[in-house]
């Protein structure tokens, strides 16, 4: 990972300005990493992730709503969609943690993570290490297509390191 000159913290190699100070990262060498786990972290695609189809409720639908789509499911997380716009994540882990108690018939636009980061299939799998390491966040939204999103969770990212 490429170091910045201004500030001395790593970056993910590609990046253009650095993520804490925005110097420009032009003309800083990174060496590259050409083996194993390493490169398949900066070489791979979230699309190698293989994202798995996105189960979603709307910001009018409750807590409960949601809680039943993901045992339903079998799932981790539901998006929240508004005309095919996301809105926001909620997980199992918002649920389990929520700072006070909340009725379940409460809307889950109060619940939810709102104003996700979203990927995309052709964003490096760097990125999302990246994002899940400081969101502190399990699950990420990947936009697939018009209204068409997709999920992928921490798991993914093991699973794809362990092939």
């Amino acid at each position: 990972m490429p170091k910045c000159p201004s500030c001395g913290l790593p970056n993910i190699a590609g990046e253009s300005e650095c993520q804490s100070c925005g110097t420009s990262l032009s003309g800083v060498e990174s060496h590259a990493l050409k083996k194993g786990i390493e490169k398949k972290i900066i070489d791979g695609q979230v699309s190698d992730l293989k994202p798995q189809p996105a189960w979603s409720v709307s910001s009018s639908q409750t807590i409960k709503d949601a809680v039943d789509l993901m045992r339903v499911k079998k799932g981790g997380c539901v998006l929240v969609l508004d005309k095919g716009n996301l809105k926001g994540v909620f997980s199992e882990r918002e649920f389990l943690f929520m700072k006070q108690p909340v009725a379940l018939n409460t809307p889950i636009s109060a619940a939810m993570r709102s104003n996700p980061v979203c990927l995309n299939p052709t964003d490096l799998v760097a990125d999302a290490f990246h994002q899940m390491a400081v969101s502190s966040h399990r699950h990420l939204p990947v936009k697939l297509g018009a209204g068409e999103y997709g999920v992928i969770s921490a798991r993914d990212l093991l699973r794809y390191l362990c092939r």
